[in-house]
């Protein structure tokens, strides 16, 4: 999709795996507090590595310029 994702774990573990826009694939585990941001295109997985909550926010609107 042509948008970012953004993650915010309130609780647990969350394991992601990004297969693109990295120069080989990312994986990491994510706790409480954490933000994850995914870029636009990129192949992912998310994994729950310990009972979680998540919130997830997609970012698909462009950048607004506003005049000063």
């Amino acid at each position: 999709h042509p948008y970012f994702e953004l993650y915010y774990i309130t609780k647990g573990r969350v394991r992601f795996t990004i297969l693109e826009g990295f120069a080989d694939k990312a994986v990491f585990v994510a706790e409480a507090g954490s933000i994850v941001r995914i870029p636009p295109y990129a192949k992912h997985k998310i994994e729950v590595v310990e009972a979680a909550q998540l919130f997830y926010n997609r970012c698909g609107n462009p950048l607004m310029s506003l005049p000063s």
